[in-house]
């Protein structure tokens, strides 16, 4: 079913900048939890070439999966060209390309304005779930999208960096949560299940939430701050790639996730509250120490950290 947008106020607008240093980014957008949008992002990626011609030619036996049905990539790609905004093919989406299209890696890489990231460090707990978010590809044709409101889980940040076609985007910040109907089950999602033709006798308030929409082109990417809540939907063929962040800048929030999804395990959540809080100024040492462009930290001086932890919370 094609998605379109409920409303889109824009009482703001959101920055467009070029050109952007990291630590710029990092003073004016990261720590004030500012969404923006960079330009020119991915001028040496070779991936800025792909289309989606450019996936069934070259991975068209490649098995991906649509929910839990497997789809072979090249049958995808026709039925995704043959499609319109009112017949949209499936959204082809949360693909964890390190475990899934590991091919795809030679032509990415992470922006420096995501850097460092704490998602895979070995010093977090084995069972949080952080490292399916490291880097994932979306492909999806005109009038498909991401069916639910939502923000990204954990706290976590979030850059959209477009690569193919054109992706129009709408945000809401946190403090319209009280108008998106939040699920009780699944705190990072809204309750609402239908953007095309909502249910506003049972959704009253999410009329009066105010949002604001982009679209994003090739060569683009968008940051979107820990608990910015927002959906997607594809104005044409659209190839992007998404990835999260988790630094000392959205720490306390993904502390706090962390403990409410273990409230009703009282000791088992104070314990995970207790060690985040004391490794979260370790790391903010070590990158400092190891610089802001960093992906990992020493393996074998963590390894052994870890080993003489012996926990997994």
């Amino acid at each position: 079913m094609a998605i379109s947008p409920q409303k889109s106020d824009d009482p703001v607008g959101f920055d467009v900048r070029r050109n952007l240093s990291p630590r710029e980014f990092e003073k004016e957008y990261l720590e004030p939890m500012i969404p923006v949008i960079l330009e020119d992002c991915i001028t040496d990626w070779s991936a800025r070439d792909w289309t989606v011609s450019w996936f069934g030619d070259n991975f068209p036996d490649k098995i991906l999966h649509i929910g839990d049905e497997p789809i072979r990539l090249g049958d995808y790609v026709n039925q995704l060209l043959a499609s319109d905004e009112h017949h949209p093919a499936p959204y082809l989406r949360n693909i964890d390309i390190p475990s899934e299209f590991p091919e795809l890696l030679p032509y990415i890489s992470r922006l420096p304005h995501s850097l460092p990231t704490r998602i895979g460090s070995r010093l977090l707990p084995r069972n949080l779930p952080c490292e399916d978010h490291y880097m994932e590809l979306f492909i999806g044709g005109p009038g498909s999208g991401f069916p639910r409101i939502h923000y990204d889980i954990h706290h976590l940040l979030a850059f959209i960096v477009q690569i193919f076609g054109s992706k129009e985007v709408t945000l809401y910040a946190p403090d319209q949560a009280d108008f998106l109907y939040r699920n009780e089950l699944t705190a990072d999602h809204s309750q609402i299940e239908n953007l095309l033709d909502p249910d506003f006798e049972r959704y009253p308030l999410w009329k009066d939430a105010v949002s604001t929409t982009v679209v994003l082109e090739p060569g683009q990417a968008l940051f979107i701050p820990c608990g910015w809540w927002h959906y997607t939907r594809m104005l044409s063929p659209s190839i992007s790639v998404a990835y999260d962040q988790l630094c000392a800048g959205n720490w306390r929030d993904f502390i706090g996730d962390q403990y409410a999804r273990r409230r009703d395990q009282s000791a088992k959540a104070k314990m995970v509250l207790a060690y985040l809080i004391m490794v979260g100024p370790i790391l903010t040492v070590m990158e400092r120490l190891r610089g802001q462009t960093r992906t990992a930290i020493d393996l074998d001086l963590i390894g052994q950290y870890r080993a003489s932890m012996n926990y997994k919370l």
